[in-house]
């Protein structure tokens, strides 16, 4: 007899497998598999900054300051090669370094101020606590699935182009920056969700593989 504590887990992993599924194999198409670890890691800032804002464990503050912190992230990695001579590799691995380590950095900052940090679950961040996940959150999973598979089934066909041909959609008219920035926004969306359950380092490891 499988337990409901068993069963709300194997909802919400499998609802969360398939989130990154999608938007991993997009990546990979991009060839920008890598850019899930920068993201991933360049969040802890982030929910280091809201909770220090926010003075509070809150899902919602913290989640919003990962949401901003990775899409700074992935803002800052397309924008460092156009302006300089780093390449793009080079920029996912410059931004990786100094997000996360500014991340580690804040973390023992809160700690050693008394302000709670170390209650406040942020440690759990980096590891996650996938045997305690919530109903809440298996269902959030879940709705982020199914949510996230009909955008890709609708724009099936202007994703295929941007992944492997995005000049002849720019010449057909396809707005390729446009389905591009989408992409992106997907994929921080599912890394700051997948947190609380797997964590930074396990997030980046489920859209690459």
């Amino acid at each position: 007899m499988i337990s409901p504590n068993t069963l709300v887990i194997l909802l919400g992993t499998t609802a969360l497998g398939t989130c990154c599924g999608i938007i991993g194999a997009l990546m990979l198409l991009r060839r920008r598999a890598l850019l899930a670890d920068a993201i991933a890691h360049s969040t802890l800032p982030g929910i280091c900054i809201a909770f220090l804002l926010a003075n509070s464990r809150s899902v919602v503050a913290l989640g919003t300051g990962a949401l901003v912190s990775a899409l700074v992230a992935a803002a800052l990695v397309a924008w460092l090669p156009r302006v300089s001579r780093i390449r793009k590799d080079a920029a996912t691995a410059c931004v990786l370094g100094v997000m996360f380590g500014a991340g580690i950095a804040l973390v023992g900052l809160i700690q050693r101020s008394g302000s709670g940090g170390s209650a406040a679950g942020l440690d759990g961040l980096l590891l996650g606590r996938t045997a305690g996940m919530l109903r809440s959150e298996a269902l959030t999973f879940s709705c982020a699935a199914i949510v996230m598979s009909l955008i890709v089934f609708s724009l099936r066909k202007e994703l295929l182009v941007s992944c492997f041909d995005p000049r002849f959609g720019t010449s057909s008219r396809i707005p390729t920056r446009s389905i591009d920035l989408l992409q992106t926004s997907l994929l921080a969306v599912t890394i700051v969700i997948a947190l609380p359950a797997v964590g930074v380092v396990l997030t980046a490891a489920l859209v690459v593989i």
